[in-house]
């Protein structure tokens, strides 16, 4: 009777001890789920989060535009579909009078710390876009600033702020497309290039009489617009080089070879003294004629 009763006691604390056990893993079991649940809730809450810091999808214009509040600033990947053919093309001669006819996004900046250079790059999926900075919206060539405009429908450019003030952004295309995906990030622009304005244009090589060619490397990057008299085309990113004419000539030859970046681009000869030059010739061809 007693090994009847101390194995009938083994067994009974073997089973207070599995039952223990049970308990314990019951209980660590719902704390887990708890801690699932909480975490789950945590992570449904930081996506929310996330989401709600993006620009609204939808109609757009001047009366409801997308504020940016600070700089640097990034869009990520937005798109103008749904947003509505607001404001016709014609932005001539910021951007190309071209572009425009699609549906369009539209930003709201306030620039607080002028004199400040900002550098505005376009980038997404959409090609054919724009991107045009004004001084007051509904956007129009007269209150175009600066601009993008390229087939591909990438591209940046830099703007000098010399007044703090209410700017706007409009996010545009040349149907077709109609509308697309696009990126627009916002930042301090680095320096400028040292022949980033008239009076620093640097002297190009002497020009051989013999049929061969002087030659230089240029690089618009970083480099800003200048309003000056224009034959065609848009302002845009520019440089700028002084040359002479060897006596005797009255015809020049240019050949562009592009390293990296956009093939659309136009050599203009201006004449004078700097600031304010006449246009003498603008091309895309492979001859200037200078009277």
């Amino acid at each position: 009777m007693k090994k009847i009763s101390t194995f009938q006691f083994n067994i009974e604390r073997f089973n207070c001890k599995a039952l223990w056990m049970s308990r314990l893993t019951r209980t660590a079991a719902s704390m887990m789920a708890n801690t699932a649940r909480q975490t789950a809730v945590l992570l449904l809450l930081t996506v929310s989060l996330l989401f709600s810091a993006q620009p609204v999808i939808g109609q757009n214009d001047c009366a409801t535009p997308f504020v940016i509040s600070s700089i640097p600033f990034a869009s990520g990947t937005q798109t103008t579909c749904g947003t509505v053919n607001d404001y016709a093309a014609g932005f001539a001669p910021c951007v190309s009078s071209s572009y425009g006819g699609g549906e369009d996004y539209v930003y709201q900046l306030t620039v607080t710390a002028a004199p400040v250079v900002y550098q505005f790059v376009l980038g997404g999926a959409a090609t054919w876009k724009i991107l045009s900075l004004h001084s007051d919206c509904p956007p129009a060539a007269a209150n175009c600033l600066a601009g993008i405009a390229n087939s591909a429908g990438n591209g940046m450019f830099n703007y000098s702020f010399t007044t703090n003030g209410t700017y706007y952004l409009i996010v545009d295309t040349w149907p077709t497309p109609t509308c697309g995906e696009f990126t627009v990030n916002i930042g301090l622009a680095p320096p400028p290039p040292s022949n980033d304005e008239c009076a620093g244009a640097i002297a190009f090589p002497v020009i051989p009489t013999n049929g061969t060619c002087a030659t230089v490397n240029a690089n618009t990057a970083n480099a800003t617009g200048s309003l000056d008299a224009t034959c065609f085309g848009a302002e845009d990113d520019d440089i700028w080089y002084t040359f002479t004419v060897p006596v005797g000539f009255t015809q020049l030859n240019y050949l562009n070879t592009t390293i990296s970046g956009s093939t659309d681009r136009m050599i203009q000869i201006l004449s004078g003294s700097c600031p304010v030059l006449p246009s003498a010739a603008m091309t895309q061809s492979l001859g200037l004629s200078l009277a």
